[in-house]
């Protein structure tokens, strides 16, 4: 079972990476429809979450009970699912960003 929470603490820590960077993405984008600031105020919530899951994840206490450990397991395929519609997510906006006036003047 430890090496169920090992493998969720580097899935949660990459999950609030890219939750992160995701939403500081999305917060610089001026103009933007209601619907990207709505997804800004959504990652900000799930980074709420996930800040907190690691913080769970970091004591030695969490597997202390059969229900903590149960909850680890259970955790475990959504939080994988999590990482990659962020990963798709990233992948979306990617195209989004400008290049910067030294960059096109490379082109």
């Amino acid at each position: 079972m430890a090496d169920v929470a090992l493998g969720l603490v580097g899935t949660v820590a990459v999950a609030l990476h890219s939750a992160r960077r995701i939403k500081e993405f999305i917060d610089t984008i001026q103009g933007a429809p209601r619907a990207v600031y709505d997804l800004s105020n959504d990652l900000a919530a799930f980074k709420d979450v996930l800040e907190i899951l690691q913080t769970l994840l970091g004591s030695d206490e969490i597997l202390q009970s059969r229900a903590q450990r149960q909850m680890l397991t259970v955790l475990e395929q959504p939080l994988h699912l999590c990482v990659g519609l962020l990963q798709k997510l990233d992948g979306m906006l990617k195209p989004l960003t400008k290049l910067s006036a030294k960059a096109k003047a490379l082109k």
